[in-house]
């Protein structure tokens, strides 16, 4: 997706942290932006920011781990701006321990908003911009703990390792359907509400805008924790069937 100016951008999770960095990415690169997220009252403070800095921008408080609040997203999105050509599915959650310490409100917790908010993003938007049949893209959040032996939060890291696989089902079968939609899952460096991630958002925002450009399916910031990502996979060649 090369062409950005004046394309609209959908932005969940856009109140904090990455999404609110893509989010301001997105205005930077001229884009009509809609950001959506549960905390409206962050929501409406940076749509005011974004407004004085001159962006389109329209604030649409939506709980991505309902359907129903997805659909009103979608709704009106196409009400005021007619379009989607880029959707980022930023909102997550995170909580729990290692897997049999996690409770179940926990696992709830995370699992609908990190993985079922992307996949009810997906079903109300990809269709829209399929019928568009123009360029497009749909970038997912997960991060490194997807690939990593073990994480501090099972339920995050068994979330992360859906949105992976979610997405790459998603691209390969935009491929197989000729679209010119594509997909990509940002891999962050860990979860992301870590210090160490905070502190990195606008290089992140970045590096998805690199990868849209590239239609890149695998969006990965540096991080200290690629060799430890690079050494599972060794490990999981070395033991395939020869």
């Amino acid at each position: 997706m090369d062409e950005l100016i004046g394309r609209v951008a959908v932005v969940t999770g856009a109140a904090r942290g990455v999404g609110r960095s893509v989010a301001t990415r997105a205005a930077r690169e001229g884009m009509c932006v809609v950001i959506a997220d549960v905390n409206s009252g962050e929501l409406h403070r940076l749509e005011t920011r974004l407004r004085n800095h001159g962006a389109e921008v329209l604030a649409i408080p939506t709980d991505v781990s309902r359907a129903d609040s997805v659909a009103g997203l979608v709704r009106r999105t196409l009400d005021v701006f007619g379009a989607v050509h880029l959707l980022c599915n930023m909102a997550s959650v995170r909580a729990g321990g290692l897997s049999w310490a996690a409770t179940r409100t926990q696992w709830e917790s995370v699992l609908n908003v990190n993985l079922w908010g992307a996949i009810h993003c997906i079903q109300e938007f990809v269709p829209l911009m399929l019928a568009q049949e123009t360029p497009g893209h749909i970038v997912n959040a997960a991060s490194l703990e997807a690939f990593l032996p073990l994480s501090p939060s099972a339920p995050t890291q068994a979330t992360d390792a859906a949105v992976v696989a979610l997405t790459e089902n998603l691209e390969h079968g935009l491929r197989w359907s000729g679209s010119a939609l594509h997909a990509s899952v940002l891999c962050q460096g860990w979860a992301m509400e870590s210090g160490w991630e905070r502190s990195r958002a606008s290089e992140v925002a970045g590096a998805v805008f690199a990868g849209i450009r590239d239609n890149r399916l695998y969006i990965v910031p540096d991080s200290p924790f690629v060799d430890s990502v690079r050494q599972r996979f060794n490990t999981i060649a070395a033991d395939l069937p020869r």
